[in-house]
């Protein structure tokens, strides 16, 4: 991790200098992530601002998306519930828009997780059911297991711990059935 930060940055002035904006976007993205992971958040807000920035002038909706779900999973992190959903509400039209299921349920769990820090346990939970329903009706496996698991989480919060037991035990469950 010590070296990443230096390489990226290294790739960043490279991809500047030759003019390739794409690869700034993907670099950017990868910066962002780094600096969130580090604590330093707002680096990786703006990182992730200027990913997006460079998505949004090549129309590249998925990237756009992308570059704004990781500028609210750092504002998530530096606990700035407001501006995360804001960020994820805005990701979550774009994938939705290119038809993206399995990254629009992955919006949703992130969506319901800040509902859990915001202590509003009913919208959690009524969103953990709609990606439920979505990601088993679809066989999306990754999103729906985590859609489980948030599921017991939120149970836990309401202190039903046989609705917890019975999220947990389900969740592996389709693990085991899943692989």
């Amino acid at each position: 991790m010590n070296e990443a930060e230096p390489l990226h940055l290294e790739s960043l002035a490279i991809r500047r200098d030759i003019g390739d904006r794409v690869g700034q976007g993907r670099i950017l993205a990868m910066l962002s992530i780094l600096y969130e992971n580090e604590g330093r958040f707002a680096d990786a807000k703006s990182a992730a601002t200027e990913a997006y920035e460079i998505a949004s002038q090549a129309n590249d909706r998925l990237f756009m998306a992308t570059a704004l779900a990781q500028l609210a999973r750092a504002e998530f992190s530096d606990g700035k519930l407001d501006a995360a959903r804001d960020a994820y509400a805005e990701s979550r039209a774009l994938f939705q828009q290119i038809d993206d299921t399995s990254r629009v349920a992955q919006v949703d769990i992130r969506l319901a997780r800040i509902d859990v820090q915001d202590n509003s346990l009913v919208p959690a939970q009524a969103r953990v059911n709609n990606v439920l329903a979505l990601t088993l009706r679809e066989a999306l496996h990754g999103p729906a297991i985590e859609a489980m698991e948030l599921g017991g989480d939120i149970a836990t919060r309401q202190e039903d711990i046989l609705g917890a037991i019975d999220a947990y035990e389900r969740t592996l469950e389709h693990i085991d059935e899943t692989g």
